[in-house]
């Protein structure tokens, strides 16, 4: 391989495309840790639940996560062929596939949720915190996984700062200042909604920000479309 032929523009944009993916793997991490500096005042048994409830996250968001690479992928291939309305038919096909499945798997971790938190080796206080964190999140699930493929289809049409800028609003914008609020108003539940609210704000600005690609794509098509003519 020979270095010295590198592209510069290419060098450029590699690095303005990997900024924002490094910063979005940096936010769930934060956000945890602004959580966790909230709700430890209420005593180890609720960071104990805590922590077992971010564990099956990671299970529960494992189809998510697949979904959200699967969108990139796809969405990318169908701008590379210049077919922008095939990458819009996908997005929506994801959505309803994702958000079927994490439906499934939302009512399954709720119905089961005192059971896998014994998996954990924790006793009957923890399981009860587990069971509250999911009976007030649950639908923010389904939300989230619509979310995160709305996107994959923004990072795949090209437009990974908006993807960043996303995600910055979904895990410190709107959760940190909501969990320090609803601490204040509503103890230990206040916090919990804040994650609920964070995931309904979310999605409304990721379809706007689909909505306005998908105008900007259309305007152009039409401009395109007269010059050619």
């Amino acid at each position: 391989m020979d270095f010295k032929k590198i592209n510069m523009n290419d060098a450029i944009t590699m690095v303005r495309l990997s900024v924002p993916t490094t910063v979005q793997s940096i936010m769930p991490p934060l956000s945890s840790a602004f959580m966790i500096s909230f709700i430890s005042s209420f005593g180890m048994n609720t960071i104990a639940g805590f922590g077992v409830a971010r564990n099956l996250e990671l299970i529960m968001f494992m189809p998510t996560t697949g979904m959200c690479m699967a969108v990139t992928s796809i969405v990318g291939q169908c701008v590379g062929a210049k077919r922008h309305d095939r990458a819009m038919d996908y997005l929506k096909s994801s959505m309803i596939i994702g958000g079927s499945l994490i439906a499934i798997t939302s009512v399954l971790v709720i119905l089961f949720s005192g059971q896998l938190t014994a998996v954990f080796g924790q006793g009957a206080e923890v399981a009860q915190v587990v069971s509250r964190f999911f009976s007030i999140i649950s639908i923010g699930y389904v939300l989230y996984m619509l979310t995160s493929c709305m996107q994959g289809y923004i990072t795949g049409i090209g437009k990974p700062g908006m993807a960043m800028v996303l995600l910055v609003l979904y895990y410190i914008v709107f959760r940190i200042p909501t969990a320090y609020i609803f601490k204040q108003l509503f103890g230990l539940n206040g916090v919990w909604f804040a994650f609920l609210i964070s995931h309904i704000l979310s999605m409304i600005v990721a379809f706007v920000m689909v909505s306005y690609i998908q105008k900007t794509y259309s305007a152009e098509y039409r401009i395109c479309h007269k010059l050619g003519a």
